[in-house]
């Protein structure tokens, strides 16, 4: 197997998993253009809108369950009380405001 080979069996390799879902026929053409694109070495670039959870505001091509912001909030809904204020003292000490000042 000539190198090129290799490097093409191991990207779909591991780009395929981003595309291992119910609905992976779907997605196939992404997957096909984003091996393509690395095989040329233009390695794609992604910009999304924050506020959309659609691929280029296509309403049929769902791609996040969150935009970007309720996603923040999603996961910091996710943590502890404790580890929300651990987080929370870290910042603080971070950005060196004291503790007691913040409220």
């Amino acid at each position: 197997m000539s190198n090129f080979e290799a490097y093409h069996t191991k990207l779909k390799e591991l780009l395929s998993h981003a595309y291992r879902d119910k609905h992976m026929e779907e997605y196939q053409f992404l997957l096909d253009a984003e091996i393509e694109q690395m095989l040329k070495r233009d390695v794609p670039i992604f910009s999304v809108c924050s506020s959309e959870r659609f691929l280029e505001n296509n309403i049929n091509f769902k791609s996040f369950q969150y935009n970007c912001i309720e996603n923040i909030h999603h996961r910091i809904n996710l943590l502890s009380t404790e580890h929300k204020q651990d987080q929370s003292n870290f910042i603080n000490k971070w950005i060196d405001i004291p503790v007691e000042s913040v409220k």
